[in-house]
């Protein structure tokens, strides 16, 4: 009868302790889950930032070049106006 009761206890503990790992392995997969979720929308966020900066990069050295041109014929015309001044160089 003792050792009828002792096994039932083993039982039910081993029962409990059962459906707890169960539980927690649930548990434990739904956060990997969001996580991974989560880590998606971090990549596709990296992603577009990615592509916005390649614009934008893309852009500043066309303006860049541009600007650079315009600094060349400000430099021309400057230097022909020094020249019809007499203004040496």
């Amino acid at each position: 009868m003792v050792d009828k009761k002792i096994s039932d206890i083993t039982l039910e503990v081993l029962v409990s302790i059962r459906d707890e790992i169960k539980g927690l392995r649930e548990d434990t997969n739904r956060r990997f889950e969001q996580m991974d979720r989560h880590f998606e929308r971090i990549e596709k966020d990296i992603s577009q930032i990615r592509q916005d900066m390649g614009h934008i990069v893309a852009r500043f050295d066309r303006d860049l070049l541009l600007m650079a041109s315009d600094v060349e014929d400000v430099k021309k015309r400057l230097s022909v106006c020094e020249q019809n001044l007499g203004i040496p160089n």
